[in-house]
Protein backbone atom coordinates (compact mmCIF):
# COMPACT_ATOMS: atom_id res chain seq x y z
CA UNK A 1 0.00 0.00 0.00
CA UNK A 2 1.46 3.68 -1.29
CA UNK A 3 2.16 5.75 1.70
CA UNK A 4 0.55 9.37 1.18
CA UNK A 5 2.72 12.02 0.78
CA UNK A 6 2.48 15.45 3.35
CA UNK A 7 0.84 17.03 -0.26
CA UNK A 8 -1.60 14.17 -0.45
CA UNK A 9 -2.38 14.78 3.10
CA UNK A 10 -3.12 18.16 2.16
CA UNK A 11 -5.08 17.81 -0.58
CA UNK A 12 -7.18 15.48 1.04
CA UNK A 13 -7.95 18.01 4.06
CA UNK A 14 -8.71 21.04 1.40
CA UNK A 15 -11.22 18.89 -0.47
CA UNK A 16 -12.86 18.23 3.45
CA UNK A 17 -13.00 21.45 3.98
CA UNK A 18 -14.68 22.35 0.74
CA UNK A 19 -16.93 19.47 1.06
CA UNK A 20 -18.09 20.58 4.51
CA UNK A 21 -17.90 24.49 3.57
CA UNK A 22 -20.57 23.16 0.61
CA UNK A 23 -22.73 21.75 2.55
CA UNK A 24 -22.69 24.77 4.86
CA UNK A 25 -24.07 26.54 2.63
CA UNK A 26 -26.44 24.20 1.31
CA UNK A 27 -28.00 23.74 4.58
CA UNK A 28 -28.29 27.81 5.02
CA UNK A 29 -29.90 28.31 1.91
CA UNK A 30 -32.24 25.53 2.42
CA UNK A 31 -33.06 26.75 5.73
CA UNK A 32 -33.49 30.37 4.20
CA UNK A 33 -35.96 29.15 1.36
CA UNK A 34 -37.98 26.37 3.64
CA UNK A 35 -38.21 28.62 6.90
CA UNK A 36 -40.64 31.83 7.20
CA UNK A 37 -39.17 35.06 6.93
CA UNK A 38 -39.21 36.39 10.53
CA UNK A 39 -42.46 38.84 11.83
CA UNK A 40 -41.22 42.49 11.26
CA UNK A 41 -41.56 44.05 14.87
CA UNK A 42 -44.25 45.11 16.23
CA UNK A 43 -44.57 49.07 16.24
CA UNK A 44 -46.74 50.97 18.63
CA UNK A 45 -47.60 54.34 19.52
CA UNK A 46 -49.43 55.99 22.55
CA UNK A 47 -52.38 58.44 22.46
CA UNK A 48 -52.92 59.56 25.95
CA UNK A 49 -56.01 61.03 25.76
CA UNK A 50 -57.48 57.47 25.18
CA UNK A 51 -60.59 57.39 27.23
CA UNK A 52 -62.20 60.16 25.83
CA UNK A 53 -62.45 57.69 22.40
CA UNK A 54 -64.67 55.23 24.21
CA UNK A 55 -67.11 58.18 24.53
CA UNK A 56 -68.44 57.09 21.21
CA UNK A 57 -69.78 54.03 19.29
CA UNK A 58 -70.61 51.07 20.18
CA UNK A 59 -69.29 48.83 23.04
CA UNK A 60 -69.10 45.10 23.64
CA UNK A 61 -68.45 44.45 27.06
CA UNK A 62 -68.52 46.06 30.29
CA UNK A 63 -68.08 50.01 30.63
CA UNK A 64 -66.32 49.58 34.11
CA UNK A 65 -63.71 46.79 32.08
CA UNK A 66 -59.89 48.29 33.20
CA UNK A 67 -58.97 47.27 29.25
CA UNK A 68 -60.83 49.21 26.67
CA UNK A 69 -60.24 48.95 23.19
CA UNK A 70 -61.04 51.15 20.45
CA UNK A 71 -61.08 49.49 16.86
CA UNK A 72 -61.33 51.55 13.68
CA UNK A 73 -62.30 49.86 10.75
CA UNK A 74 -64.61 49.57 7.56
CA UNK A 75 -66.65 46.99 6.51
CA UNK A 76 -65.61 46.98 3.22
CA UNK A 77 -61.88 46.30 4.14
CA UNK A 78 -60.88 42.34 4.04
CA UNK A 79 -58.16 43.00 6.48
CA UNK A 80 -60.97 44.49 9.38
CA UNK A 81 -62.58 41.41 8.86
CA UNK A 82 -60.01 39.39 9.22
CA UNK A 83 -59.32 40.70 12.89
CA UNK A 84 -62.68 40.20 13.85
CA UNK A 85 -62.23 36.12 15.21
CA UNK A 86 -59.63 38.13 17.38
CA UNK A 87 -61.94 40.40 18.77
CA UNK A 88 -64.56 37.44 19.36
CA UNK A 89 -61.62 35.53 21.41
CA UNK A 90 -60.77 38.46 23.61
CA UNK A 91 -64.59 39.07 24.39
CA UNK A 92 -64.34 35.27 25.64
CA UNK A 93 -61.06 35.23 27.17
CA UNK A 94 -61.82 37.94 29.06
CA UNK A 95 -65.47 38.70 29.56
CA UNK A 96 -64.94 40.70 32.88
CA UNK A 97 -61.71 42.69 32.54
CA UNK A 98 -62.19 43.48 28.40
CA UNK A 99 -64.78 45.70 26.26
CA UNK A 100 -64.74 46.70 22.80
CA UNK A 101 -65.73 49.92 21.42
CA UNK A 102 -66.20 50.11 17.42
CA UNK A 103 -65.63 53.27 15.37
CA UNK A 104 -65.49 54.53 11.85
CA UNK A 105 -62.48 55.11 9.31
CA UNK A 106 -64.40 55.15 5.85
CA UNK A 107 -61.87 54.44 3.57
CA UNK A 108 -64.37 55.88 0.37
CA UNK A 109 -61.76 56.09 -2.29
CA UNK A 110 -60.84 52.73 -2.78
CA UNK A 111 -64.21 51.37 -0.79
CA UNK A 112 -67.55 52.95 -2.06
CA UNK A 113 -70.11 51.15 -0.17
CA UNK A 114 -68.41 51.88 3.08
CA UNK A 115 -70.74 54.65 3.73
CA UNK A 116 -73.92 52.95 3.24
CA UNK A 117 -72.78 49.95 5.37
CA UNK A 118 -71.51 52.32 8.36
CA UNK A 119 -75.20 53.89 8.31
CA UNK A 120 -76.63 50.39 8.15
CA UNK A 121 -74.97 49.34 11.16
CA UNK A 122 -75.77 52.80 12.97
CA UNK A 123 -79.44 52.15 11.71
CA UNK A 124 -79.66 48.84 13.37
CA UNK A 125 -77.81 49.74 16.54
CA UNK A 126 -81.02 52.21 16.85
CA UNK A 127 -82.86 48.80 17.19
CA UNK A 128 -80.83 46.82 19.65
CA UNK A 129 -78.94 44.91 16.57
CA UNK A 130 -75.27 46.32 16.24
CA UNK A 131 -73.70 43.19 17.26
CA UNK A 132 -75.65 41.24 15.12
CA UNK A 133 -75.50 43.13 11.55
CA UNK A 134 -71.84 44.22 12.49
CA UNK A 135 -71.21 40.68 12.00
CA UNK A 136 -73.36 40.20 8.87
CA UNK A 137 -71.74 43.31 7.41
CA UNK A 138 -68.20 41.78 7.63
CA UNK A 139 -69.87 38.26 6.53
CA UNK A 140 -71.02 40.30 3.67
CA UNK A 141 -67.80 41.90 2.97
CA UNK A 142 -67.17 40.71 -0.35
CA UNK A 143 -71.08 41.13 -1.56
CA UNK A 144 -71.65 44.77 -0.22
CA UNK A 145 -73.95 46.70 -2.62
CA UNK A 146 -75.10 43.65 -4.31
CA UNK A 147 -77.18 42.87 -1.55
CA UNK A 148 -80.55 45.35 -0.30
CA UNK A 149 -79.28 46.57 3.02
CA UNK A 150 -82.39 45.55 4.35
CA UNK A 151 -81.75 42.29 3.32
CA UNK A 152 -79.05 42.52 5.53
CA UNK A 153 -80.77 43.91 8.45
CA UNK A 154 -83.58 40.97 8.02
CA UNK A 155 -80.69 38.76 8.52
CA UNK A 156 -79.29 40.42 11.31
CA UNK A 157 -82.70 40.58 12.59
CA UNK A 158 -83.65 43.99 12.46
CA UNK A 159 -87.33 43.71 13.31
CA UNK A 160 -88.81 47.41 12.19
CA UNK A 161 -87.57 47.38 8.56
CA UNK A 162 -89.49 50.15 7.20
CA UNK A 163 -88.01 52.11 9.69
CA UNK A 164 -84.27 50.77 9.37
CA UNK A 165 -85.13 51.84 5.32
CA UNK A 166 -86.12 55.55 6.10
CA UNK A 167 -82.89 55.23 8.45
CA UNK A 168 -80.85 54.73 5.68
CA UNK A 169 -82.14 57.56 3.55
CA UNK A 170 -82.02 60.49 6.45
CA UNK A 171 -78.71 61.72 7.39
CA UNK A 172 -78.73 61.70 10.83
CA UNK A 173 -75.79 59.57 11.30
CA UNK A 174 -73.20 61.47 9.11
CA UNK A 175 -71.99 64.08 12.39
CA UNK A 176 -71.06 60.23 13.40
CA UNK A 177 -69.27 59.14 11.15
CA UNK A 178 -67.59 62.85 10.65
CA UNK A 179 -66.80 62.81 14.54
CA UNK A 180 -64.93 59.13 14.10
CA UNK A 181 -62.87 60.84 11.07
CA UNK A 182 -61.53 63.02 13.55
CA UNK A 183 -60.59 61.17 15.87
CA UNK A 184 -59.02 59.20 13.65
CA UNK A 185 -56.72 62.24 12.30
CA UNK A 186 -56.79 63.19 16.09
CA UNK A 187 -55.03 59.59 17.02
CA UNK A 188 -52.90 59.52 14.07
CA UNK A 189 -54.20 56.51 12.63
CA UNK A 190 -53.15 55.67 8.99
CA UNK A 191 -54.34 52.12 8.37
CA UNK A 192 -57.49 50.07 9.47
CA UNK A 193 -58.21 48.14 11.28
CA UNK A 194 -56.08 50.11 14.39
CA UNK A 195 -56.67 49.45 17.83
CA UNK A 196 -55.81 51.19 20.56
CA UNK A 197 -55.84 49.13 23.25
CA UNK A 198 -55.68 51.45 26.80
CA UNK A 199 -54.53 54.42 24.50
CA UNK A 200 -51.76 51.63 22.54
CA UNK A 201 -52.44 52.04 19.25
CA UNK A 202 -51.67 49.18 17.22
CA UNK A 203 -52.25 49.24 13.28
CA UNK A 204 -52.74 46.29 10.69
CA UNK A 205 -54.49 42.87 10.86
CA UNK A 206 -52.56 41.56 14.04
CA UNK A 207 -52.83 37.88 15.13
CA UNK A 208 -54.52 37.19 18.35
CA UNK A 209 -50.86 36.13 20.26
CA UNK A 210 -50.12 39.65 19.50
CA UNK A 211 -53.14 41.46 20.50
CA UNK A 212 -53.40 38.89 23.33
CA UNK A 213 -50.01 40.25 24.28
CA UNK A 214 -50.93 43.82 24.57
CA UNK A 215 -54.08 42.66 26.51
CA UNK A 216 -52.09 41.68 28.95
CA UNK A 217 -49.92 44.54 29.22
CA UNK A 218 -52.79 46.65 29.53
CA UNK A 219 -54.62 44.63 32.46
CA UNK A 220 -50.42 44.25 34.29
CA UNK A 221 -50.87 48.40 33.75
CA UNK A 222 -54.02 48.74 35.39
CA UNK A 223 -53.36 46.16 38.25
CA UNK A 224 -50.50 48.60 39.00
CA UNK A 225 -53.06 51.88 38.92
CA UNK A 226 -55.19 50.12 41.53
Amino acid sequence: MKKRSAGDWFNLASTVVLVVCALAVTGMVARRELLPPPAPPLVTTFYEDWRELTERGHRMGKESAPVQIVVFSDYQCPYCRSVTPTIEQLLAKYPETVAVTYRHFLLEDIHPQARDAAISVECAAEQGRFATMHRVLFDSVKTLGKTPWENLAAIAGVVDRAAFTQCMKAPRHNDAIAADLTAVVDVGIGAVPALVINGTLVMGAKSFEVVDGLVKQALEGAGDRR
